[in-house]
């Protein structure tokens, strides 16, 4: 149970926080979009034409319940690297969400 407190702390400050999350989505939706660059090219580092696609990939996954995955990148096939990347970035995407929202409403609650 201390790591999940420890967790809770690191990435929200216990809901007080709005900047950990969004860095936090920052940080999970850049390494997202490493991961397909480098899925796609076999490195890291771009070819300027495909970034576009790779940050719209990432984004339509850590936010996935917008609805752009199924209406830009339905028929791509993807290797089990970029799957389980998708799946970690979906997961992420509604707890570092949440977290966002709990630390909106703590700072602009009423007292």
């Amino acid at each position: 149970m201390r790591l999940l407190y420890d967790l809770f702390e690191r990435v929200s400050d216990f809901g007080s926080s709005v900047l950990r999350p969004a860095g936090w989505l920052f940080v999970v939706w850049l390494s997202g979009m490493i991961a397909k660059l480098e899925a796609v090219q076999g490195e890291w580092y771009p070819d300027w034409h495909s970034v576009p696609s790779a940050m719209g990939w990432s984004f339509a996954n850590l936010f996935s319940f917008f609805g752009f995955h199924k209406r830009y990148f339905g028929e791509e096939e993807l290797n089990a690297v970029l799957q389980v990347t998708g799946g970690v970035q979906t997961v992420a995407g509604f707890i570092l969400l949440f977290f966002l929202g709990l630390g909106l409403r703590n700072r602009f609650r009423l007292r």
